[in-house]
């Protein structure tokens, strides 16, 4: 999928509710603690996978501005996060696994990511610093995010495993939360 020249001038909020296309109620944060916990996760992970797809979009449309970009950032945050909180506590072993190797993969990004401003909390989550990140080196953003940094290779696939996983073991997760 990717995303055409309609991108620009996309706010955060747009990108996020593109990233959601499909299951809306699951971005909302009022709404997520009535969603099964197998919808949930594969909600987010789906987010996920189609955010990765977007960047793709992104950077091949040569007429997007480090603004769009900026956005799109900002939305993935949301949603890488939104993965890790709804993948947590859980005693599936292929989901606490796959949430474990998402997080490896984010610290083994981490000192490529502070330079751009996107910091590593304690708990894995992401943090982004508006300020740093609008005065990022485009290039270097572009090598983190771009579909052929093996970041985003992995972290694709581990949101597509995760989204799998999540509705195999669907009842096992549901009787959980």
């Amino acid at each position: 999928m990717k995303i055409s020249s309609s991108i620009n001038n996309y706010s955060e909020a747009q990108f996020y509710r593109f990233f959601y296309k499909g299951n809306e109620s699951a971005r909302i944060s009022e709404n997520r603690s009535s969603i099964p916990k197998s919808l949930l996760i594969s909600s987010d992970s789906n987010a996920l996978h189609r955010a990765i797809d977007t960047f793709s979009g992104i950077f091949e449309n040569g007429n997007v501005s480090g603004k769009e970009i900026f956005h799109a950032i900002k939305a993935f945050s949301s949603t890488y996060n939104n993965v890790l909180d709804s993948s947590s506590a859980t005693e599936v072993h292929e989901i606490a696994s796959l949430r474990k190797s998402i997080k490896g993969l984010s610290r083994k990004q981490q000192q490529e990511l502070e330079m751009i401003g996107i910091t590593i909390k304690e708990s894995g989550k992401l943090s982004v610093d508006e300020n740093k990140l609008a005065k990022s080196n485009p290039e270097r953003v572009k090598k983190i995010f771009s579909k052929d940094s093996e970041f985003m290779k992995k972290l694709n696939q581990y949101a597509k495993k995760l989204e799998s996983r999540s509705s195999a073991s669907g009842s096992i997760l549901d009787v959980e939360a």
